[in-house]
């Protein structure tokens, strides 16, 4: 074989080697960073539809209010029409309910007996449904109506037969043997008037907003589990497999498949009911296989023109550039993946440069995404008068900082802490005085607190919480003391205290280590017994104990 045709065979085995390492490099490369970026859309949808309903469940809460007003108002009205009534004579009765039902403006009335059966009601199908076995809470909270003798009512849930969502009240008169038990229909009040637009989110709207923003999401829902019932929010007459919505109840944990995801949203006050709501949403992953055919198509393409440009710059003397050209790319990706940079800059105008060009691009929306969701979660974890944290974030930093003690079984400890004759202070100065108030006490803990380790929150009202992680009792007890004295040195003049002329605070001071047996709420309590033991010794002073 003569020189030349070796040497061109040559070529063509390099171009072909080249070929096929360019096009295993640009797969990895190419999966590496759409399929990555594909499952950060997908978290970051999930975070922000997570903090959507949570926006939308506290607005709905305030709707909720006014509701409970009117039917606080029409119960007792409606049991009392019916004390004197013959239950017995079903026709008879179930007009005087529909009549009664009309009267106030409600969707259904129902009777329910001691047995917390409903034995009449305006809507049939609910006659002879047994409403105890939704959870433990829920029939001790109709329960204590009939012992009280009083008017309850909770959060909106979703009726047993239709699914449809109610507003549900319950009130039980003295001398009578059942409950009057009636109900609003939410989408028929929330379809007129100023609150349409929550109506709208709750019953489509919103979904089929998100489902048209997102192309990764085929389907998003919103459902409401207890132990008997599995309805959703968005659909009505829509329920999850039986089988799914009693493990989703029994552990509360998320759900994952390749094509649907669900966690748990929480929404307040369904506790109290044994309830819990979770967020469903669907997936479309032909996408991703689709993404994953045409990243290979356009590693395959990437190849062959290797092998044709291989073979014919190397003849012209260019084969340095391409594999320089290559080379830089591979570095800076791997490079970049160290430093955590984000730009991939590649001079020229070609093919790698565009794909360097939509990986930066890539990389810019994602980082975008993750400032945002940034944003907003310093938003929700922060009080708004204080701008120190909030209760839900030190619940946060508490569980971390616990399961740290306890695996290093090392000492933590937490002052909680209360402004002295805080309400005399508001009644005799103002509000906008007490938040002022406020505001000094929480830049002075924060003054106090040295450490990056420890931690200051508003726990709610005028109480302030700290977190002192590795601070034994003595420690613990000092920094409190200072703390106090600090309130003291701010000099707030406060003419109503009883122990001071000026605002003073008391402390609880509690220190435990991680290796006792002792459970994070006990934790808490022993602290807030400590408070309270202050406050009755004299208060403007600071009681400390320590978990033996």
């Amino acid at each position: 074989m003569l020189l030349k045709q070796k040497f061109n065979l040559l070529i063509l085995v390099t171009a072909i080697v080249s070929a096929g390492l360019a096009y295993v490099s640009s797969v990895w490369i190419l999966q590496t960073q759409v399929i990555g970026s594909l499952d950060a859309q997908k978290e970051a949808i999930t975070s922000s539809i997570q903090r959507d309903v949570e926006v939308f469940d506290s607005i709905l809460l305030l709707i909720e209010e006014q509701w409970d007003a009117e039917l606080a108002n029409a119960l007792p009205q409606a049991a009392l029409l019916l004390e004197s009534s013959d239950i017995t004579n079903t026709e008879a009765f179930t007009q005087q309910l529909l009549d009664i039902r009309e009267q106030f403006n409600l969707s259904d009335l129902h009777i329910i007996d001691r047995d917390l059966i409903v034995v009449q009601s305006t809507f049939a199908d609910e006659v002879g449904l047994d409403i105890g076995g939704y959870s433990d809470e829920y029939t001790m909270l109709v329960r204590r109506v009939l012992e009280q003798s009083t008017y309850v009512t909770h959060r909106v849930s979703l009726s047993t037969m239709t699914g449809s969502l109610k507003k549900y009240a319950y009130y039980h008169r003295p001398g009578t043997d059942f409950i009057v038990n009636g109900d609003i229909d939410v989408k028929d009040r929330l379809s007129i008037g100023i609150n349409n637009k929550i109506g709208e989110f709750l019953f489509g709207d919103y979904k089929d907003k998100l489902v048209g923003k997102y192309e990764l999401i085929d389907d998003i829902d919103l459902f409401l589990v207890s132990r008997g019932d599995h309805w959703s929010f968005f659909n009505e007459g829509k329920q999850i497999e039986s089988a799914l919505a009693k493990k989703l109840y029994q552990t509360g944990d998320p759900y994952t498949e390749q094509y649907t995801h669900i966690a748990q949203v929480q929404m307040q006050n369904y506790d109290e009911l044994g309830f819990k709501v979770f967020l469903k949403i669907d997936y479309n992953l032909d996408l991703v296989q689709e993404a994953k055919y045409q990243l290979k198509l356009t590693a395959l393409s990437i190849a062959l023109l290797v092998i044709v440009s291989t073979f014919i710059l190397f003849h012209f003397g260019a084969k340095r550039a391409v594999v320089t050209r290559f080379d830089a790319l591979l570095k800076q990706i791997k490079e970049k993946e160290k430093t955590g940079e984000k730009e991939i800059h590649l001079p020229g105008n070609d093919e790698l440069v565009e794909l360097s060009n939509a990986i930066n691009a890539m990389m810019t929306k994602i980082e975008s995404e993750q400032t945002k969701n940034k944003h907003l979660s310093n938003m929700f974890n922060t009080d708004g008068l204080t701008n120190i944290a909030n209760r839900r974030c030190f619940d946060e930093r508490f569980e971390i900082e616990w399961a740290r003690a306890v695996r290093e079984s090392s000492d933590l400890s937490l002052l909680m802490i209360d402004v002295d004759f805080f309400k005399e202070y508001n009644d005799l100065y103002g509000h906008i005085a007490g938040d002022n108030t406020l505001i000094a006490i929480a830049n002075t803990l924060v003054d106090t607190l040295a450490r990056p380790s420890d931690f200051t929150a508003r726990y709610g009202g005028e109480e302030f919480i700290c977190l002192l992680p590795n601070t034994d009792r003595q420690g613990a007890l000092t920094i409190a003391e200072h703390i106090r004295e600090a309130v003291i040195a701010s000099n707030i003049t406060h003419e109503k205290s009883d122990v001071s002329n000026v605002v003073t605070v008391s402390i609880g001071c509690f220190t435990v280590n991680g290796s006792s047996k002792m459970a994070s709420t006990d934790v808490l309590k022993q602290t807030d017994d400590l408070l309270y033991q202050s406050k009755r010794e004299g208060r403007n002073r600071t009681t400390a104990n320590a978990a033996p």
